[in-house]
Order: structure tokens, then sequence, then C-alpha cells
């Protein structure tokens, strides 16, 4: 059982009831896997047998739940890779996932692979980093449920594809906080220019990215700063954003360095802050000064 937000979860397999009391009554809610987001390595079981709960994928993955660093967690028992070929039943492993809960309280389908947390392949995922799935986030910054429509990229997980990604990261319009990426992997030595996806705006506010060891990118999060990149479609926007330092080869060079494009260490820790230069306004792009971000996109 684990509690959020005044609601209470008991779960068996992957499935779950929901109640306002650890006492109940509790009411069957739905189901936390979903089979198109389990990597096929992964997979376990017959994927065609009835009734579908009753397959191994479902029942066998019970778990545990927890927050830590801002964000919540699911890690359950698996046995797609056992070592016991007499009985694969007999020696289980431990998938770890991040969990996130759409506006009503219910618990969103979640990705199981042999990613895990806390490593983001930018080969796998096209140059994203989804801003939802920080290992850490500090100053009041939150998941929030997205609106779908509002999303203009098809994001594919597994062999399922949807309108956008589900969540984004809120509560940064007062211009404090920072998402944390420990270990972001690039494909190859090539040359890299980064952007953020927003919705919203509000002038004054700043996103500064440190980028491991190659340097510090600033992006723009109100009005766009000039030389910039804002495109905004139904409510979504990607800025550019700027290198100021770089400290590759040793040197260092400060100053606006534009859309240059960087070659990034082979895997970097990615931290996103946000800071206020200017007082908080209404006005702006976006009708509002609240920001969101959807994803960092490498390109």
């Amino acid at each position: 059982m684990h509690q959020r937000n005044g609601m209470y979860y008991i779960s068996w397999g992957c499935f779950y009831a929901t109640g306002s009391s650890p006492y109940g009554p509790f009411t069957y809610t739905g189901v936390m896997v979903d089979e198109s987001l389990i990597a096929p390595d992964f997979r376990i079981g017959s994927n065609t047998s009835e009734p579908w709960y009753a397959r191994d994928d479902f029942h066998d993955r019970h778990g545990s739940f927890w927050t830590h660093g801002g964000q919540w967690y699911w890690s359950a028992n698996d046995r797609s890779h056992s070592s016991d070929t007499a009985d694969p039943s007999k020696y289980r492993d431990t998938v770890l996932a991040y969990l996130h809960f759409f506006n009503n309280g219910t618990m969103a389908p979640v990705v199981i692979n042999g990613t895990g947390v806390s490593t983001y392949s930018l080969e796998a995922t096209d140059g994203r980093v989804e801003a939802e799935n920080f290992f850490e986030a500090t100053g009041g910054l939150t998941v929030e449920e997205s609106d779908v429509e509002d999303v203009v990229d098809v994001m594919t997980h597994g062999a399922m594809a949807r309108r956008g990604s589900w969540f984004r990261v809120g509560g940064i319009s007062e211009g404090t906080g920072m998402l944390v990426y420990p270990a972001v992997e690039v494909p190859s030595r090539g040359l890299f220019s980064v952007g953020l996806v927003v919705k919203g705006a509000s002038p004054g506010l700043w996103a500064v990215l440190r980028l491991g060891e190659t340097g510090v990118a600033k992006c723009d999060l109100g009005l766009a700063a000039p030389g910039a990149e804002a495109v905004e479609n139904a409510g979504v926007r990607t800025v550019s954003c700027d290198f100021q330092e770089t400290y590759r080869g040793g040197g260092m060079s400060t100053g606006a360095l534009g859309g240059l494009r960087l070659p990034l260490e082979p895997v970097f820790r990615l931290e996103v802050q946000f800071q206020r230069d200017g007082p908080k306004t209404t006005d702006g792009l976006g009708g509002g000064s609240e920001v969101s971000l959807d994803r960092i996109q490498f390109y």
C-alpha cells in the first residue's frame, strides 16, 4: 500500500484499487502495466492467452512504490532474464521505472526496459530527454499531466505511439528550482545543439543548462531573445538555447556563442536550472506567466 495526495493505493501484481482511507473501502481502479510499453526482451510467457489479466506480464510483476528527490518510482520482480533454465520462475531480477500520476489520481502505465532510470539514451529517443523523467527536482518543481492535444510531436514507447508525452514539469513560473538528469548518453561524437520544448512563457525567466564538462547554455523562456528560435504550435514552442561558456579542450570562452553546435561527452550529467532576470509579469507569448517544460531536445 502507498499513499499520495490523500489517496490510498492497494496493489496486487500490477493491479490496484484506491480509497480515501487505509482501512477501505477500496475500489478497483486499473492496471499500471501496458504490454506495448514492455520491451520485447522483457515480455514473459504468452501474450495471446485469455483472459488477458492472467498473462504473466501482469500478475507476476508485484512490486513496491516510493518517492525520492521529488520523483515517484516503481520496482517489481522480473523473471524475463532468468538464468534458471530448468525452472525460470525460481530466479528473478528487479526492474525499476518512473511512476507518474494523472490528474484524477490514476497511475500512468510504466515503461519496462533495460534502461530503467537515471540513464537517458539520445540514440534511443531521437535526442529527447523527457522532462518528467528527472532523477532529482528542487525548488517546488513538480510533474503535471499534459494536455495531450497541445503536444506537437509523436512519441513512441515500445509499440504504442501517442501524440506527445503524457506529462510535463511545472511549478517553474517563479524562476526557481533545478532538474537533474545524471547520465545522458550520446550516440556519437557529432556536434549538437540544444533546445527546450515548453508551453507558456514568462518574460525575464531563463533556463540555464549545464552539460557535464562541455559547457553552459542559456534559454529565454519569455519572449524569444534576438536570434533565438521560438516556434509556437498549439501553445507549445521550441526555444533554441545559446551556449554561454564552453570548456572543451581545457580552455574556456565566454559570452553568447549563438546556436553553435558543440561536441558532447559520451555520457554527461545534465542540470536544468531556472532563474529570473526580471520581474514576473502576465504578458508574453502564450498569454501568461506560467511555464511548463515538456522535454530537452538535442539535435
